[in-house]
């Protein structure tokens, strides 16, 4: 599992870092008891990380989740994310075949146009 916890731990982070818990740090540590809520606070959210973490591992076993899949999941991600700015590779391929589609039709609208012109040309007097 430890390779796992790498590739959970950005997130993680992500989370212990939101602006909830630092709104409640900075309401704790302005308080009367700010010595005593501190640490106690610190502990509290450290062991629900942790119990968090356990939890979805412990599931991820159950279902048959292993760290390998996982990593194959982020660096698929990832992947897809840099290739295509974040489309997944059905939409990559559906924007390239619309985008030909639209150059067609520019081609087409621009064939028109000077066709046009050039009727009206040849039928004024």
């Amino acid at each position: 599992m430890g390779p796992g916890i790498s590739e959970v731990l950005p997130f993680a982070v992500g989370v212990a870092i939101s602006p909830v818990p630092i709104i409640a740090v900075i309401l704790m540590l302005l308080s009367s008891r700010a010595s005593a809520n501190g640490p106690a606070f610190l502990l509290g959210w450290v062991g629900g990380l942790t119990v968090l973490c356990a939890v979805v591992y412990a599931v991820a076993d159950a279902i048959g989740v292993k760290d390998s899949t996982l990593r194959n999941w982020v660096a698929k991600a990832r992947r897809e994310r840099s290739a295509g700015a974040g489309l997944i590779a059905d939409e990559r391929a559906e924007l390239d075949e619309l985008r030909a589609e639209n150059a067609q039709l520019r081609m087409e609208r621009d064939l028109l146009k000077r066709s046009m012109a050039f009727w009206v040309k040849e039928l004024a007097p």
